[in-house]
């Protein structure tokens, strides 16, 4: 059976996906790699397929690493913390030092904007 006694034209089908781009993309939105050099090693693809695949999806590979390590250093600090005896904060005491930082800022801001007048 041809591709014309079926309906396809197969010349405008697009190429197959490469098989390892969702998972390697998704580990890339993740943080798991720091460079496109990694993810063209885990693919078995030219750093320069790993970039275009990263350009493709929007991904900013420096910004989720950082985000990563920042995830990473936290739940370190809160093992450390756990080890001291010191107890966990809950949510809703997160949320708390969250405001009154801000708060602070606000303030800090405001002083300075009113030196400046």
């Amino acid at each position: 059976m041809t591709p014309k006694t079926i309906g396809y034209n197969l010349s405008l089908m697009s190429a197959p996906r490469h098989s390892l781009r969702k998972t390697v993309l998704l580990r890339a939105r993740r943080g798991d790699y720091a460079s496109a050099g990694e993810i063209a090693i885990v693919a078995s693809v030219s750093r320069q397929t790993a970039n275009r695949w990263l350009l493709e999806a929007g991904i900013n590979l420096a910004a989720a690493r950082i985000k990563y390590l920042a995830k990473l250093y936290q739940f370190g600090q809160e093992y450390v913390g756990a080890l001291s005896g010191a107890p966990r904060l809950t949510n809703e005491e997160r949320r708390r030092q969250v405001i009154a930082a801000v708060r602070r800022l606000n303030a800090a801001q405001a002083k300075r904007a009113a030196k400046k007048h």
